[in-house]
């Protein structure tokens, strides 16, 4: 939640060219863009999916 809310300071601050073109630059074959989008949120919904399981196997929703 603090990286979320650092973002948005930054990109309505005086910097947010350098903060735009940060999400242009490419590391590796893909953008900033395409890795916050593809690889960052794949590992967010697998850990969202593995708390489920959890949460059926074990947890409240169990019963």
């Amino acid at each position: 939640m603090g990286a979320s809310a650092l973002a948005l300071v930054v990109a309505n601050s005086p910097l947010w060219p350098a903060y735009f073109a940060g999400l242009h630059a490419y590391v590796g074959p893909l953008s900033g863009q395409h890795w916050v989008n593809n690889a960052l949120m794949s590992v967010f919904f697998l850990l969202v999916g593995l708390e489920f399981k959890r949460e059926f196997l074990d947890g409240q929703l169990s019963t």
